[in-house]
C-alpha cells in the first residue's frame, strides 16, 4: 500500500513512498477499501505531510470498471485525501 503519486507533490513529499500498510490504523481502512469497495476513514493518525497536527486518511475505491460506486469489479486501487482535523475546524 505505498503512496506512488501524490498532489501536489510540493506539500506532500514526506508522504511519496510511505507504505499506509505499515501503520496498523492506515492498513485497517486501506483494507477496508480493498475488501468492501467502499469508503473508508482512519481514526486518528499523526500525518506525514502535517506531522504536528492531528488527523486521519479519507480513502476511496478505485473500480476497474470505471464506476464511482462498487458495480461488482475489483477495485485496482485506492485514492486518499488527509484530512488536517485543526485546518478543517478553522472558520
Amino acid at each position: 500500500y505505498v503512496i506512488r503519486a501524490i498532489e501536489p507533490l510540493a506539500q506532500n513529499e514526506a508522504a511519496r513512498g510511505f507504505d499506509i500498510g505499515s501503520d496498523p490504523m492506515r492498513r485497517a481502512a486501506v483494507e477496508r477499501v480493498f475488501r468492501d469497495g467502499a469508503r473508508a476513514i482512519t481514526g486518528p493518525v499523526r500525518l506525514r505531510q502535517a506531522p504536528d497536527q492531528p488527523g486521519a486518511l479519507l480513502l476511496t475505491p478505485v473500480f476497474e470498471s470505471g464506476a464511482a460506486v462498487a458495480d461488482g469489479s475489483r477495485v485496482l486501487a485506492a485514492l486518499y485525501a488527509p484530512v488536517v482535523y485543526p485546518g478543517m475546524l478553522d472558520g
